[in-house]
C-alpha cells in the first residue's frame, strides 16, 4: 500500500490551522500578561509572606505547620536556596513562571488526550484576571492548577494504555498535586473516579485498579497532615465564617465571572453541556477494552470527572465554612476548562467553528479588561512601612488594624519605632488564628494598646495608624463609643472574628478620634491602586481632653 504524501499526514497530524493558530496567538498574549503582572505587582503581601516565612523554616516539620502542604513551600526554599531570590521581583518571577508553565500544560493535556488545540481553557481559563493575579502569586494556587491539568493528563495516559509504568507517573504527579492545595485531593478523587468510570464501562477491573492505586497513594501522603489539622481544629473555627450552599456557588460564579461576569453563564453551560453528553454516553454500548480511548470515553471521562469535582469541592467548602474567595476555585477551574477541551475536540466541526467564533469573542472582550487589571498592585503597605521607616521617630508609636495586615508590615519595617496590631499579637510571620482565638477570649485585650496610644500621645509625640481604605468613611463621620462584646460564640455567628475586629477598631478610632489634637493624613505615593491590602495612613499629634 502506498503511504500518503507528506503534506497530507500533517495536515491529518494538524488538522484546522485556524484554530491552532488562534491558540497561539492567544498563548502569547496571555505570556505578555503575565510579564505585564510582573512589572506591576510590587511588594508582597500577607499572604505570599505568610508562605515566604513559612519556606524560611528549617525542616519539613515545621513547614507542615500551616494551611497549606509543603510543596509550594520547598519550591520557595528551592528557589531561593539557588540565589534567585535576591529580590522582590526576583523572588515573584517563580510566580509568573508558574503561570507560564500552567499555559504550556494546557497545550500538553490537551495534544495528549485528543490532539488538538486548547483553544477554549485559554479563553476560559487562562484570560481570566482571577487566575493570573492570584496563579501567579507567591502562594500555592497556580502550582496546585499546574498539576491537576497534568493529573488528568496522566490519568487518560493510563487509559489510553494500561500499564503499571504509566500508573507510576499518574501517581507520582497525583501526590505531588496533593502537596500543593489540600482540596487539590478532591480534585484528584474525581479525576480517579472518572478513569474509573471508563475503566467499569469498558469491564477493565485491572486498569480501574491501577487507577485507584495512583488515587489511594496520594491520599496516603496526606497522612503526616492529619495530627496537625486536628490539633489545630480549635484555632482554625475562627476561619471558618460559615457558608450556605448558595454563598459556595456565589463565590464560584465570581471566580468564573471574570474579567466580565457574563462570562460565569459561559462557564456553566458548557459544564452542564459536558456533564449532559457524558450521560448520553453512558448509555451507549461499550465498546471492547483496548489500548486506545474513544471519543465516547472522553466524553464520558471529562463529564463524570467535571460532575464529581464540581459536587466534591463545592462540597467541601460548604463543610468547611470557608470564605467564598476566588482563588479557592482556581484548581476546579483548569480541571473543568481543560474537560471542555477534550469533549468539544469530539464534535463535528460545524460544532468547532461555533467554538472558533467563541473564543475570538471572548479574546477581543476579555483583552483590554485584563489589561487594565495588570496595572494594579498587590498591596501598599511594603511603601506605607517605608513611609513610617523614614519619618516615625523611635518615640512614636505605630498601630495597624487588622491584625494581618501586620504580617506585611513586619516583612518590609525596618525602623526603630514600636509597633502593634490590633489586636496585638506575639508572632506577625504567618497567620496565627491560635493566637487570635486567645485574644477574642481576652478581656480588654486591647487595653494596653490604648494606653500606650494615650501616653504616646500626652508626651507630646505621634501615633502612626495604619487602616483599610473604607474605615476612613468612620473618620469623617465621627464614632459612637463602641459596644463592648462578650467572649465568643455569639449566637448565630458562632467564632467569626469579624465582629471582634471591628469593635476593637472601633475602640482606637474613637480614642483617636476625640482625644488626638491633630490628624494628618500621609500621602503614600500610589499612583497604582492595589488588589488586596490597600492602606491608608495617618498620622495623630497632641493630646486634647474631652469631656
Amino acid at each position: 500500500m502506498q503511504s500518503p504524501p507528506e503534506s497530507s499526514s500533517r495536515a491529518n497530524f494538524f488538522p484546522r490551522p485556524a484554530e491552532w493558530i488562534a491558540a497561539v496567538i492567544i498563548s502569547l498574549v496571555v505570556a505578555g500578561f503575565h510579564f505585564d503582572l510582573l512589572a506591576h505587582a510590587g511588594g508582597f503581601w500577607r499572604d505570599e509572606v505568610n508562605l515566604i516565612n513559612v519556606a524560611s523554616r528549617p525542616s519539613l516539620g515545621q513547614m507542615s505547620l500551616d494551611s497549606f502542604p509543603v510543596g509550594m513551600p520547598l519550591l520557595v526554599k528551592s528557589w531561593t536556596g539557588l540565589g534567585l531570590a535576591q529580590s522582590d521581583a526576583n523572588l515573584r518571577l517563580l510566580g509568573i513562571f508558574i503561570g507560564l508553565a500552567a499555559i504550556a500544560s494546557l497545550w500538553i493535556a490537551s495534544f495528549a488526550v485528543c490532539r488538538a488545540p486548547p483553544l477554549i481553557s485559554l479563553t476560559l481559563f487562562a484570560l481570566n484576571s482571577n487566575v493570573i493575579i492570584f496563579g501567579d502569586s507567591v502562594r500555592s494556587y497556580g502550582l496546585g492548577a499546574l498539576l491537576i491539568v497534568l493529573t488528568g493528563a496522566a490519568a487518560c495516559a493510563v487509559l489510553k494504555r494500561p500499564c503499571w509504568s504509566r500508573t507510576a507517573l499518574l501517581a507520582v504527579i497525583a501526590v505531588l498535586s496533593v502537596q500543593a492545595l489540600f482540596h487539590n485531593a478532591i480534585l484528584v478523587g474525581a479525576i480517579c473516579l472518572g478513569a474509573m468510570t471508563v475503566c467499569a464501562r469498558r469491564r477493565n477491573c485491572l486498569a480501574a485498579v491501577r487507577i485507584a492505586v495512583a488515587g489511594i497513594a496520594a491520599a496516603v501522603s496526606l497522612l503526616p497532615y492529619l495530627p496537625h489539622l486536628f490539633s489545630g481544629h480549635d484555632a482554625m473555627a475562627v476561619l471558618r465564617v460559615g457558608s450556605s450552599w448558595t454563598d459556595v456557588t456565589t463565590g464560584l460564579m465570581v471566580a468564573v465571572g471574570s474579567p466580565v461576569r457574563p462570562f460565569a453563564c459561559v462557564w456553566a453551560s458548557l459544564a452542564v453541556a459536558v456533564i449532559a453528553i457524558a450521560a448520553a454516553t453512558g448509555f451507549q454500548k461499550s465498546p471492547n477494552a483496548g489500548q486506545s480511548i474513544s471519543n465516547a470515553e472522553i466524553r464520558l471521562f471529562a463529564g463524570t470527572t467535571s460532575l464529581a469535582a464540581i459536587a466534591g469541592l463545592l462540597g467541601f467548602l460548604w463543610l468547611t465554612g470557608l470564605p467564598e474567595e476566588p482563588w479557592y476555585f482556581i484548581s476546579l477551574m483548569v480541571l473543568l476548562a481543560t474537560g471542555f477541551d477534550a469533549v468539544f475536540a469530539t464534535l463535528p466541526d460545524k460544532m468547532k467553528n461555533a467554538i472558533l467564533t467563541g473564543a475570538a469573542i471572548t479574546f477581543l472582550i476579555s483583552l483590554p479588561i485584563d489589561w487594565h487589571q495588570m496595572n494594579f498592585r498587590f498591596t501598599n503597605v511594603d511603601t506605607l512601612a517605608t513611609d513610617v521607616t523614614a519619618e516615625a521617630s523611635p518615640d512614636d508609636y505605630v498601630v495597624i488594624t487588622p491584625w494581618f495586615y501586620g504580617i506585611t508590615f513586619a516583612h518590609y519595617y525596618q525602623g526603630a519605632t514600636p509597633w502593634t496590631t490590633v489586636p496585638p499579637m506575639a508572632d506577625h510571620s504567618t497567620h496565627r488564628y491560635d493566637l487570635l482565638r486567645e485574644q477574642m477570649l481576652t478581656t480588654n485585650a486591647i487595653q494596653p494598646i490604648l494606653g500606650k496610644i494615650t501616653a504616646t500621645l500626652r508626651n507630646g509625640h505621634r501615633v502612626w495608624f495604619l487602616y483599610p481604605a473604607k474605615v476612613m468613611a468612620n473618620l469623617r463621620e465621627g464614632v459612637s463609643k463602641p459596644q463592648i462584646l462578650p467572649p465568643p460564640p455569639l449566637p448565630r455567628i458562632g467564632w467569626s472574628p469579624d465582629p471582634y475586629v471591628a469593635m476593637w477598631t472601633s475602640q482606637v478610632v474613637f480614642l483617636l478620634v476625640n482625644n488626638g489634637r491633630e490628624i494628618r493624613i500621609v500621602d503614600a505615593k500610589q499612583s497604582e491602586s492595589s488588589i488586596t491590602e490597600d492602606m491608608d495612613l495617618l498620622v495623630i499629634n497632641g493630646w486634647r481632653d474631652t469631656p
